[in-house]
């Protein structure tokens, strides 16, 4: 609904939520309803809180005499049922809400005919930001927080909270991003606010007697951000959705290879790498950038390692998704957005992810980070590892092999516990494929089929695989391109049980017979030696126990 509409929804009587709360108008002039509002999600109460639906009546130099009427009449019905001792909504004084709720009640003060009433309302609010307690760290909220805390000062004229609030800023703002242009968020979508945060917080800086240094060093880390969201694109012109990421278009940074990502290839100057690691914890990599084929027909993958879960992102590490000629075929459970609830538990867990849980979800989780401990790139193949402790004393080392054209994805992993442990190797699915087990190979079929095959099978060890489709009801939970709601993805499962374990998957794209077949030679006395045959890129993939997944005689 546009600004326009919106303020005549508020002249006539009614608070217009945005639709993605699902929240019907709220009528405000016989008093806000806030036990009912409370009912609501945390992501409403928090959008409620920021009063930011006043703003709306910016759009003017002095307020009209009715228009004044409609705010401070809502003003003073929010702060007679929501004091900080005992507010009627839970998230009132969030300390990010507040934040936006100060910017909406200076947008007010400087329009109204008398703002003395509205100013000792800032008076409090600028307190509130000026704790140290209040201030929620240096991520994306600390950045809002301390730009209000500035915009408040200089309106009181408070020039030691001014100060306060840019020491944080600027503290803030360095810490988010590395050099490689990459945030501490963990979730695509916050890299993109990120961005567009810190070149506001650069022209807001600019003129700022002592920010010349702060802002050179915030322009060159700005410049490489672009790469970061290029390669976080799918062929689908979206953004894997990692961490707190919704399904939704990849925004467009006109003039970087993130334009190219973002509008298929139609704007922008084209990425000169298929495959990008970013230190941070992200491997991208993709067939094309549509040179041979239409840019949409794509494959594409992500793959998650280094920190533990940090601020908007998810139990993500080791997991991978992969898109196959623009169709995402392996995923996770995404963001259904912040309802707080076990719901939300669920699809930031490493159960919703496509990677591997022990205890059957049940063992504590740790945040070590995980390591990149090979590497290998080539135009038509690459092979990682990883080595994680995910777990309390249980370790796993991941290694993934990808060729391109045909799609094929290797995952081999090695695990082991200092007690007797069941491990799941899980794979979520795309909702659209019918999973149908055929002794020790799954069949996908949908829009395009494939088949994953699972090659070790290691006696006494309890194992097994299995599927569960998504019509299921007890198939993992996803997201859906509507916040809140939900949807069901399939899921493909191997188990074992012992101190140690190993699976061997195998993913064949645009067939439902598997090619590729594993082999194992002992030669004397030596250790036998395990291959994979039928990758189209190597004669043998090897599985060494040193290094990973290792093509050789490569064509």
């Amino acid at each position: 609904m546009s600004r326009s509409e919106t303020r005549k929804n508020l002249r006539r009587g009614h608070i217009t939520v945005p639709e993605k709360y699902q929240v019907a108008p709220i009528a405000w002039r016989d008093g806000l309803d806030y036990e009912e509002l409370n009912k609501g999600s945390e992501s409403f109460k928090w959008w409620l809180s920021c009063l930011g639906f006043l703003r709306v009546f910016a759009n003017a130099d002095q307020l009209s005499e009715d228009d004044e009427e409609v705010c401070l009449a809502i003003i003073s019905d929010w702060f007679a049922h929501n004091p900080q001792t005992s507010p009627a909504i839970s998230r009132a004084w969030d300390a990010h809400a507040v934040a936006y709720r100060t910017d909406s009640l200076i947008d007010i003060a400087e329009r109204v005919s008398n703002s003395t009433w509205l100013d000792e309302l800032l008076e409090e609010h600028k307190a509130f930001l000026a704790l140290e307690d209040n201030f929620q760290g240096n991520w994306n909220h600390g950045v809002d927080q301390a730009k209000s805390l500035i915009n408040v000062a200089e309106r009181l004229k408070d020039a030691s909270a001014q100060q306060i609030g840019l020491t944080r800023l600027e503290g803030a703002m360095l810490s988010i991003v590395d050099d490689e242009g990459v945030t501490i968020e963990q979730a695509v979508h916050y890299d993109y606010f990120n961005y567009q945060q810190l070149d506001k917080c650069i022209s807001y800086l600019d003129g700022h007697p002592g920010a010349e240094n702060t802002i050179a060093r915030l322009r060159e880390r700005m410049q490489k951000m672009p790469d970061f969201l290029a390669h976080a694109t799918r062929p689908d012109g979206t953004w894997f959705e990692i961490g707190d990421t919704p399904i939704e278009p990849a925004g467009s940074i006109p003039g970087t290879i993130a334009e190219y990502a973002a509008t298929q290839g139609a704007n922008g100057p084209r990425p000169d790498e298929t495959v990008r690691t970013f230190s941070a914890g992200y491997i991208f990599g993709r067939s094309g950038w549509g040179e041979s084929r239409e840019f949409a027909e794509e494959s594409a993958y992500s793959i998650r390692f280094g920190p533990g879960r940090l601020i908007h992102g998810h139990a993500d590490n080791l997991s991978l998704r992969f898109v196959s000629r623009g169709i995402e075929i392996i995923k996770d459970g995404g963001f259904h957005g912040y309802t707080d609830d076990e719901n939300r538990a669920f699809l930031r867990s490493q159960a919703a992810h496509s990677t591997i849980i022990a205890s059957r979800g049940r063992k504590k989780s740790t945040t070590k980070p995980s390591e990149l401990t090979f590497s290998r790139i080539e135009p038509q193949w690459q092979s990682f590892t990883i080595n994680a402790n995910p777990f309390e004393h249980t370790y796993v080392t991941r290694s993934i092999y990808i060729e391109f054209d045909p799609d094929i994805v290797v995952v081999w992993d090695r695990l082991r516990s200092r007690s007797r442990t069941p491990f799941e190797q899980r794979w979520i699915i795309n909702p659209e494929f019918r999973l149908t087990q055929r002794r020790d190979a799954v069949t996908g079929i949908g829009p395009t089929p494939f088949v994953a095959t699972q090659h070790l099978r290691v006696p006494f060890r309890g194992q097994s695989s299995g599927v569960i489709n998504a019509n299921e009801t007890d198939a993992p939970l996803g997201a859906t391109e509507t916040l809140i709601e939900l949807t069901r993805n399939g899921l493909i499962q191997h188990k074992q049980t012992g101190l140690t374990g190993e699976f061997l998957t195998v993913f064949e794209f645009g067939t439902e017979e598997p090619n590729v077949r594993f082999t194992s030679r002992r030669t004397g006395l030596a250790a036998a030696s395990r291959h994979l045959v039928g990758v189209r890129q190597a004669s043998f993939l090897d599985l060494d126990g040193n290094t990973g997944l290792v093509p050789r005689s490569a064509k």
